[in-house]
């Protein structure tokens, strides 16, 4: 699994191509078009990279698994 730094690498890049798109959807260079991703994969995958960085930032905190407790309910006898 990736660490919580990657991620936040990963997000930060995703945050910086939304404000490209927010800026233009096109780009012109050197007789050359350049499309930009469609905004709503982008934030969509923003979404995604958000609740991965929670999940490793609360698991790296000791918050991120369930514990479980197995209980055998043939042994509870009622008084």
């Amino acid at each position: 699994m990736a660490t919580a730094a990657q991620i936040q690498t990963r997000l930060d890049a995703y945050y910086a191509a939304e404000l490209e798109i927010l800026s233009a959807q096109e780009m012109r260079s050197n007789d050359k078009t350049h499309r930009m991703a469609e905004l709503e994969t982008i934030r969509k995958q923003i979404d995604v990279l958000e609740m991965q960085l929670a999940r490793k930032q609360a698991a790296d905190a000791g918050g991120g698994n369930f514990g479980f407790t197995r209980v055998n309910l043939n042994r509870i006898t009622s008084t």
